[in-house]
């Protein structure tokens, strides 16, 4: 349960940020990803958080995490869910190897 609460604060605390700057948006939890900001009725800025609790997070080659976020958002960017100028995150307290997947992801 701990862990579902993360998405929440996440979205809070950008929110926050977000406020200060005068363009309208909406935000929303777990519609097209874990936290999505809106502008125009369009999913602007997707959000995947992954935080783990009871066992240490992994950004590797072989990652479920990773991978699950890649296929959905793979998926819906084929469908037209996703529209080709959103911006994607992947927020995790992970550690990426250079060369890994993962790594080519960063800002």
């Amino acid at each position: 349960m701990s862990g579902d609460l993360f998405p929440c604060r996440d979205a809070l605390i950008e929110n926050l940020r977000r406020l200060r700057k005068p363009d309208e948006f909406t935000v929303s939890i777990e519609t097209l990803d874990d936290v999505v900001f809106e502008r125009d009725g369009e999913g602007k800025e997707l959000i995947q958080i992954k935080h783990h609790i009871n066992r240490a997070a992994n950004l590797t080659d072989a990652s479920p995490d990773l991978w699950k976020t890649l296929r959905m958002w793979c998926g819906n960017f084929i469908s037209g869910v996703i529209r080709q100028d959103s911006v994607l995150l992947l927020i995790t307290i992970a550690v990426t190897q250079d060369g890994s997947v993962a790594s080519y992801l960063k800002k």
